[in-house]
């Protein structure tokens, strides 16, 4: 058997396995199989076309995230582990400032605010760190967490170190941020009354 017979029939083997997945709201060919079980649940993606670190991946009914390094094939396909999307994060945008053209009495621009739609985005809570910390003989709670999200420009801005957002209803502020990995931001969260300011 010759390499182009082999690899032709390896391909046909592949498409007769696979079912059909949205990655990045596209449909793509892919098989899915488990992971390691664990805190969060991981699955493995294989695909003869390419994904990425940071994809998002519907998969029956569930959104998971791309969460390790993709650039080439691995035995003739794409493979990484993806993570379930373990939470639904919906972050409020700041109202647009709007020209209306008029001036008021001392000859300033009059301006109008226009409310902006909050923005929806699935991420995995990856590690959650909670301690006391007593000052001035009050003892306080504190709690320190980490999210994957896919990195895009709109989400580095939305999660700027030191902005603050609504976590599973407690205020978060952001006091950090991971952009070590190609195509996923980590965001450092702390909640509690000892939150940098």
């Amino acid at each position: 058997m010759n390499y182009l017979t082999s690899h032709q029939m390896l391909n046909d083997t592949f498409r007769s396995l696979s079912k059909k997945v949205l990655i990045n709201s596209k449909p793509q060919d892919a098989i899915v199989t488990t992971a390691y079980l664990g805190a969060v649940e991981k699955r493995h993606i294989s695909s003869l076309e390419s994904f990425y670190q940071g994809d998002y991946v519907e998969h029956e009914g569930r959104t998971f995230l791309v969460t390790e390094e993709v650039e080439t094939r691995r035995h003739n396909k794409f493979r990484a582990t993806m993570t379930h999307c373990n939470y639904y994060f919906t972050a409020s945008n700041p109202p647009i400032k709007v020209d209306t053209g008029l001036k008021d009495d001392f000859g300033k621009p009059i301006y109008s605010y226009t409310e902006v739609d909050s923005t929806y985005l699935y991420c995995v809570v990856s590690e959650i760190e909670r301690s006391i910390v007593t000052t001035g003989g009050m003892s306080l709670a504190k709690a320190t967490f980490f999210i994957d999200i896919q990195e895009s420009v709109s989400n580095k801005k939305l999660f700027a170190v030191n902005s603050e957002h609504v976590f599973k209803g407690k205020n978060v502020k952001v006091i950090g941020q991971d952009i070590n990995q190609n195509g996923r931001l980590g965001i450092e969260m702390q909640i509690g009354l000892d939150s940098p300011t």
